[in-house]
This record gives C-alpha cells, sequence and structure tokens, in this order.
C-alpha cells in the first residue's frame, strides 16, 4: 500500500489567561483519510485543547476536545477534500485565541504502476 504524507507547521502563541506559552503545531494525513495534529507539550497551565474543523474556511465546528495532550487524530476524512483546522488552548481561565488556521487536503491514492 502506498501512503503519502503532508505536513504543514505553523506556531500558535498561548498568552493572557493562560500564561505564556509558545505551541507548534502541525497537521498531516495519509490515505488513511485520517489528519494528526500534534504541538509541544505548553508550559503553561493547560487543562487541554480543542480543536475545530471547517469545510469552507467560515463555519467551524468543535470536533475534538482533548486533555493536557500534545496530539489528536482526526479520522473518517473525504479523499480529496480540504478540511481547514484550528486549535485552542484551555483552562480554568478560559480560552486561547485560536491558531492560525491551516487548509489540509486529503491526497487521492496514486495510481499503482503498471508492470
Amino acid at each position: 500500500m502506498m501512503r503519502a504524507t503532508f505536513i504543514l507547521v505553523f506556531i500558535l502563541s498561548l498568552s493572557g489567561c493562560l500564561g505564556s506559552a509558545t505551541v507548534t503545531t502541525s497537521v498531516s494525513g495519509q490515505i488513511t483519510r485520517s489528519a494528526t495534529l500534534s504541538w509541544p507539550t505548553s508550559s503553561g497551565i493547560i487543562t487541554g485543547y480543542k480543536i475545530e474543523q471547517s469545510t469552507n474556511d467560515q463555519t467551524f465546528t468543535q470536533i475534538l476536545s482533548v486533555g493536557a495532550t500534545n496530539s489528536a487524530t482526526v479520522s473518517g476524512l473525504a479523499v480529496g477534500s480540504t478540511y481547514y483546522f484550528r486549535v485552542r488552548a484551555y483552562n480554568a481561565g478560559g480560552n486561547s485565541p485560536y491558531s492560525p488556521i491551516t487548509p489540509f487536503t486529503v491526497p487521492s491514492p496514486s495510481p499503482t504502476p503498471a508492470p
């Protein structure tokens, strides 16, 4: 099975109610029709992260809420479709600002070369 991996990286600065931290977030996708978002552990007081997804870059829906972990996987994505993701940290004091929006298109499988 041929697999393709794509990685996009952006920086999210958490400040204000969450203390101060820098989070590097990446979105990767494979032919398995999933996107994995990952970020280094924050030095701030983080309860968890909220992951939101959109198919039009305008209307976002929270699809996951994870604890103080450094990754989350979104599965069941449609091949050839483009999704937009954003992440925010939260704790008892509230939510951080959103990360920059990151688009991701689920790649189509490469055709198998003829023998």
